[in-house]
């Protein structure tokens, strides 16, 4: 029995982060130029310094990122992310979620827009296995997932969301609500 969970858990970890766009991100987003959909207070200092445990430590943000440890943990067997920044490239019709993680610091994740759906808290707390208390940075208004692999992605409280990214005809009601997907095919419980 401890050895098919075992292989559960090891399943669960390796099948994670595969993402697949028809054309590769790099090529489809090269002639696009990307628009600010939202931006995390710690953006910045993340992106540059996030590459060394001891920048962390040390950093200004250190305590928020200590926080976060029990939501990264719980990350590990459910798939989710922490969101420091989201654009757009609206011609390529793909999103770049600039996520952070535990032992990875920063890195991207690019996505079709039509891959991707608001979820509610409710399916955000259906999804998970372990459950710890929540930092109460988390946004758990704003949480988007991946509707095919059912990985989501969370965001800050003190991030800026862009009006010209929020409203951006690429990311416009009309072009991206679709009821079936946003309703009938997202089951927590085919997590």
């Amino acid at each position: 029995m401890a050895n098919n969970c075992n292989s559960g858990l090891l399943r669960s970890i390796t099948r994670r982060n595969n993402h697949v766009i028809a054309n590769p991100a790099a090529s489809a987003i090269s002639k696009d130029a990307p628009v600010t959909v939202y931006e995390g207070d710690m953006y910045n200092y993340a992106a540059n310094s996030w590459n060394s445990l001891s920048n962390i430590r040390d950093g200004p943000h250190a305590s928020k990122y200590k926080g976060l440890i029990p939501f990264w943990l719980e990350s590990l067997t459910t798939r989710k992310h922490y969101v420091l920044k989201l654009s757009v490239y609206p011609q390529a019709r793909i999103l770049k979620f600039d996520v952070c993680d535990l032992k990875n610091g920063t890195r991207p994740i690019y996505l079709p827009i039509d891959q991707v759906i608001p979820v509610t808290k409710y399916d955000y707390w259906g999804a998970h296995r372990l459950w710890a208390k929540q930092n109460p940075c988390l946004d758990l208004d704003m949480i988007y997932a991946n509707r095919t692999t059912k990985e989501m992605f969370v965001f800050d409280k003190n991030g800026m969301w862009n009006d010209e990214g929020v409203n951006h005809e690429a990311l416009s009601m009309e072009r991206t609500y679709n009821e079936t997907n946003w309703y009938d095919e997202f089951s927590v419980h085919n997590m």
